[in-house]
C-alpha cells in the first residue's frame, strides 16, 4: 500500500475529514461557540450561569438573614461571606462586566446581570417599588414632598425611590421601569441623596457632600442612564473656607431643597453649608428657579422668576405605599396628649426608613407647639417641660448623618434657640386642643 492509498485509509476511518460524515449537532455547537465570542449573550450557558451564581447569591443572603445578620453591602463582602460557606460568587456576568450588589435594609436587594430573566432581586422587590403620585406638600414643615420617598415619573414610565441604607452614603436612590418586574434601571451608589423630583427632562436629585460626591443638584435622564451635575444651581453660593465655626468644612457643601417643580421649572432654596445652624426663615428666603431642559444630549440650565407658593394641605393620593399612607395618617390636630402620644407610638415603625427623619422633625415641631399651647394656659413647669423635649429631638435630628444637610442644620439651630433661652416658633400647620382647667 503507498502512500496515497494510506491517507485514503485514514479519511475512511475519521470522520474529521469528511464534511459529509460530520454531524448537523456539531457544526452548530462550532457556530455558537464562534458567535459567542462575539455576542456572549447567545451562549448557550449563559443563562444557566448566571442563574447558578444567583442561586448562590440567594443562599448568602438566605444565611445572613437566618442568623439575623445584616445584609451584605457590597459585591465584595457578598463574596467574602460566599467564601465561608464554600461558595463562589462570579464576579463577572455573562458578558464579561461587573455584577453589580446593591442592597437596601432590611431586606430589599438587587444583582445586576445581563440576563433579565434571572429575577436578580429579593422577593419582596415589586412591593417596594410602588408608582406612586406626586404630594405637593406634606402635614408638617414649610418644605414640599416627593411622594414621600417614591415617585412616578411624569410619563409614568419610571419609579424614583429612597432607601435607607447602614453604610455609607446612608440614603440611596434607585429608578426601576414601571413594568410587572420593576426592572431596575439605575442606582446612585456614590452621592447621599437628599431629595428629588422628576420634571419633563427627567429625574432632578439633591445631594450632601460625601467622601466620593459633591454636594449639589443633578439631573438623570432615564434613556441616556446617566446622571449629570448641575453646578448652575450653586455655583454663586460658594462661601469662604473661613467662614462658620468649623474652617475645615469643605467649601462645596450646601443647604439645598427642592421647593417645587413643575413641567421643566424648578425651584430651589440654597445657601452655604457652614457646619452651624440656620433658621428655616433664613434658609427658605433664599431661593432660585431654573428650567433645566434636555437638548441635545446635554442638559441646558436658564434663570427663571420664582414661582414657589404656599398652598392649603392637599388630599393624601391613594396609591401611595404602606409606610407612606402610616406617615401621613398622622395626626397634626386634635387634642394634645393624644397626638403625642400617636406620634411616640408610632415613631418606632419609621426608623429603618427615610422618614425617620421627617419624624423626628414633627415630634420636635409638636412638642415646642405643645410648649406655646401649655404657656398660654398658664402651665409654665409643663411648658418647660415640653419645650425641652422638643429641644432633644432636634438635637438628635441634627446628629443623624442619614437625614438632610439642611433639616439637620435648622434642627441644631432649633436646638441652639432653646439653649439660649429663646421662645420656641410655632409650626402653622399644627392645631393641638388642649383643656384650660
Amino acid at each position: 500500500m503507498n502512500e496515497a492509498d494510506n491517507l485514503s485509509t485514514l479519511k475512511g476511518k475519521n470522520p474529521i475529514f469528511s464534511a459529509r460524515e460530520f454531524p448537523f449537532g456539531w457544526w452548530a455547537f462550532c457556530f455558537l461557540l464562534m458567535l459567542s465570542s462575539t455576542e456572549p449573550r447567545f451562549f448557550i450557558l449563559a443563562n444557566w450561569q448566571e442563574s447558578k451564581n444567583l442561586k448562590k447569591v440567594r443562599a448568602i443572603i438566605s444565611s445572613s438573614m437566618t442568623k439575623g445578620e445584616s445584609l451584605p453591602s457590597s459585591m465584595a463582602q457578598l463574596s467574602l461571606l460566599g467564601k465561608t460557606m464554600d461558595l463562589n460568587v462570579e464576579k463577572l456576568d455573562s458578558r464579561g462586566r461587573p455584577y453589580e450588589f446593591i442592597s437596601f435594609p432590611p431586606s430589599t436587594w438587587y444583582l445586576s446581570g445581563s440576563i433579565e430573566t434571572a429575577a436578580g432581586y429579593s422577593d419582596d422587590w415589586q412591593e417596594q417599588f410602588q408608582a406612586v403620585s406626586p404630594i405637593k406638600r406634606g402635614p408638617l414643615g414649610p418644605w414640599p414632598q416627593a411622594g414621600l420617598i417614591s415617585e412616578l415619573s411624569l410619563d409614568g414610565k419610571f419609579i424614583a425611590k429612597l432607601f435607607l441604607s447602614d453604610v455609607e452614603p446612608f440614603r440611596k436612590l434607585i429608578v426601576v421601569k414601571n413594568n410587572s418586574k420593576r426592572t431596575p434601571v439605575w442606582v446612585d451608589t456614590i452621592n447621599q441623596v437628599e431629595g428629588f423630583r422628576w420634571i419633563e427632562s427627567g429625574l432632578v436629585y439633591t445631594t450632601s457632600l460625601t467622601a466620593k460626591g459633591r454636594s449639589g443638584a443633578h439631573l438623570f435622564i432615564p434613556k441616556e442612564g446617566v446622571s449629570y451635575f448641575l453646578g448652575k444651581v450653586t455655583e454663586s453660593e460658594t462661601p469662604s473656607l473661613n467662614e462658620g465655626l468649623d474652617q475645615t468644612r469643605d467649601s462645596s457643601s450646601f443647604n439645598l431643597v427642592i421647593m417645587e417643580a413643575k413641567g421643566n421649572f424648578v425651584e430651589f432654596a440654597v445657601t452655604p453649608d457652614k457646619g452651624i445652624g440656620i433658621s428655616p426663615e433664613v434658609l427658605f428666603s433664599s431661593r432660585k428657579a431654573f428650567e433645566i431642559t434636555w437638548v441635545n444630549g446635554a442638559p441646558e440650565i436658564r434663570d427663571i422668576p420664582l414661582f414657589y407658593s404656599p398652598a392649603p394641605l392637599s388630599d393624601t393620593p391613594e396609591d401611595l405605599s404602606p409606610i407612606s399612607k402610616k406617615f401621613m395618617a398622622l395626626p397634626v390636630a386634635g387634642p394634645g396628649q393624644r397626638v403625642l402620644e400617636e406620634w411616640q407610638e408610632q415613631a418606632s415603625q419609621f426608623e429603618d426608613t427615610p422618614l425617620f427623619s421627617d419624624i423626628l422633625w414633627g415630634l420636635a415641631a409638636l412638642y415646642r407647639n405643645a410648649s406655646i399651647d401649655l404657656k398660654a394656659l398658664g402651665k409654665i413647669s409643663e411648658s418647660n417641660t415640653l419645650a425641652s423635649y422638643g429641644a432633644e429631638y432636634a438635637l438628635s435630628l441634627s446628629r443623624r448623618k442619614d437625614s438632610p444637610t439642611w433639616m439637620r442644620n435648622c434642627a441644631l439651630w432649633f436646638w441652639g434657640e432653646h439653649q439660649r433661652m429663646n421662645g420656641p416658633l410655632i409650626t402653622q400647620d399644627i392645631n393641638l386642643e388642649w383643656l384650660d382647667h
